[in-house]
């Protein structure tokens, strides 16, 4: 029988921290407050720090998060099927019809080359969203990793792979991103690589911040005193444990990663010409903003929209569903 150790110490970053307020054995934290907020009391405590609607009463979203979530959903629309918004093709030029202000014919006017803008923002919510939806789901893969091996590695493993988040997550996650980028090049695939690793840490930390009170917890040292496999401990309660707090702040991540991807293609380190891509689009249009407005507004505007958007429904997830989140999430 493979024995495991449920006895590791959890330190200021696990959640047992003024930061966090909240202990290994409860797993309470204020976030676990913002839920009796929302629905006017009427939740009662659920395992391990998530918090379960009463049964009868319906918790009704406030009206910004509908609409964000309206956005979401016109943002996904969008993106699945450009060719139902427009006929025309992201990359026509036209230059007769250069710069040409908003009317019947652009709705969004038209760019330096005469290409539609309106076109070019339907077309660039696909690649935008692609972007974003890669970079998150490879970051959350490698937290998921990182967050395993911290907390089920040795003592010399998990000393160094904690120096190595903490030294990490010392830096802003965009100027990590910056020099991934410098390191690999520019590029759409560098991009999604860059802003992963960047974000990977954020993950990783909560990752094992989970992992390590489910080891704590009573089920596991019953299933390692039944004699299961490590494995089998890890698959069956390490794991569905862990990936719930951290799927919820996905969600916010992958606002996070969307506004990333845009700012690396605005600095000309992302997608590159003539890609219908929100960030590189914005670069694009900033030399005709005195002049040709609409060029860079409705992209930025996109992406401004779909951020927040984001970033709404996430918080509001993060309320509804999670009473423990890390507090390195909102950077």
């Amino acid at each position: 029988m493979t024995n495991i150790d449920t006895r590791t110490d959890i330190d200021a970053g696990t959640g047992s921290s003024p930061e966090t307020g909240g202990s290994p054995e409860t797993g309470s934290s204020p976030g676990a407050g913002i839920d009796t907020v929302l629905t006017g009391g009427a939740r009662r405590p659920g395992p391990r720090g998530w918090s379960v609607p009463r049964p009868g009463v319906v918790s009704v979203p406030r009206p910004g998060v509908v609409v964000a979530a309206a956005v979401l959903a016109l943002a996904a629309f969008v993106a699945a099927a450009p060719g139902l918004l427009t006929d025309a093709a992201p990359t026509d030029i036209d230059p007769v019809h250069a710069l040409a202000g908003p009317g019947a014919g652009h709705w969004f006017g038209t760019d330096q080359l005469g290409r539609d803008v309106f076109t070019r923002v339907v077309y660039g919510a696909r690649t935008s969203l692609l972007l974003g939806l890669a970079a998150i789901g490879l970051a959350v893969a490698g937290g998921v990793v990182l967050g395993l091996a911290t907390a089920l590695g040795g003592r010399g493993m998990k000393r160094i792979l904690t120096w190595l988040t903490d030294v990490t997550l010392a830096l802003p996650p965009v100027l990590l991103a910056l020099l991934v980028v410098a390191v690999l090049g520019a590029g759409t695939a560098n991009t999604v690589i860059a802003i992963a690793i960047a974000l990977i840490p954020v993950y990783g930390r909560l990752v094992r911040t989970e992992a390590m009170l489910v080891l704590r917890s009573g089920y596991v040292e019953a299933a390692v005193g039944l004699g299961l496999r490590r494995g089998v401990v890890v698959a069956r309660h390490v794991l569905p444990n862990a990936l719930g707090p951290v799927l919820v702040l996905a969600t916010v991540g992958f606002g996070t990663a969307l506004m990333y991807a845009s700012a690396l293609s605005f600095l000309g380190l992302g997608s590159s010409p003539p890609s219908p891509e929100w960030g590189l689009m914005l670069s694009e249009g900033r030399d005709f903003l005195q002049t040709a407005w609409w060029t860079g507004v409705f992209p930025g505007a996109a992406i401004t929209g779909t951020v927040i958007a984001v970033t709404v429904v996430g918080r509001y997830a993060q309320a509804r569903f999670a009473g423990r989140v890390d507090w390195r999430a909102g950077r």
